[in-house]
């Protein structure tokens, strides 16, 4: 199944329309479930390390922008 049939697939399963379930919100309905699968399953392929140098009395860490 790709992206589009997915989409049409969760219009069909909830009865509404392209108006309701516009491709916005699909996206984040997506989006919000992948990050929550991603949480549940255990895997390190979704997983990001960087390291840093600490600086005394220096209580903030900068992270790289994709890590989070």
């Amino acid at each position: 199944m790709n992206y589009g049939e997915l989409k049409t697939n969760i219009r069909n399963y909830t009865e509404v329309d392209s108006t309701v379930l516009t491709d916005a919100v699909l996206t984040t309905i997506t989006k919000n479930a992948e990050n929550r699968i991603f949480r549940d399953a255990d895997s390190d392929a979704n997983r990001f390390y960087d390291t840093v140098n600490t600086i005394k009395a220096n209580r903030l860490v900068t992270v790289q922008t994709n890590t989070i």
